[in-house]
């Protein structure tokens, strides 16, 4: 992600066919961070990743999250499981984060 308006979404899924998300980008030159648990195996990214922003007059149901610009989201899926996303350098140019599931 090179620039502000840029956003990528991980997909994983456990050893028991659990699929989540985790979201990460930059909204006006600061970063924010989602996590979306509990996906079906038919939610792809490609299909997730317009949630978070407008399509024409019309925003995402997530628009929000981005807006909010979170340096650290945590979810629990429906078994429990924590997961956590960390920007542990969340200014300049370069960021980076660690993505934690317990």
């Amino acid at each position: 992600m090179g620039d502000s308006g840029t956003s990528g979404l991980l997909r994983f899924e456990n050893p028991q066919g659990d699929f989540f998300i985790v979201a990460v980008g930059v909204h006006v030159y600061k970063r924010w961070c989602d996590v979306v648990p509990d996906l079906k195996s038919t939610e792809t990214g490609t299909a997730i990743h317009p949630t978070y922003y407008p399509v024409g007059n019309v925003l995402g149901f997530r628009y929000e999250i981005v807006q909010k610009q979170l340096a650290t989201m945590e979810k629990k899926n429906s078994k429990g499981e924590s997961i956590k996303v960390n920007y542990y350098k969340e200014d300049g140019n370069n960021l980076y984060a660690t993505i934690t599931i317990a």
